[in-house]
């Protein structure tokens, strides 16, 4: 999770920030390998879905189902 902000690092961040994750998703990408990734968000459910949303438009990632992506 990333902290809410930077003077308050231990807070969760009510959203999950899209360029953040991202960036993990491409500093993991040469393991070649599945894996699951656990989330936290105040928002809970509603962060995860409005970064579904947003995963869809990533070129690069394609979506298997509402919690499922694949990075090409």
């Amino acid at each position: 999770s990333s902290p809410k902000s930077p003077s308050n690092f231990r807070s969760h961040a009510d959203e999950i920030d899209l360029e953040e994750f991202l960036s993990f998703l491409e500093a993991v990408k040469p393991l070649n390998k599945d894996f699951d990734i656990m989330l936290e968000a105040k928002n809970k459910d509603v962060a995860l879905l409005n970064l579904s949303k947003k995963l869809e438009l990533v070129d690069g990632i394609k979506k298997i189902n509402e919690s499922e992506f694949e990075v090409l």
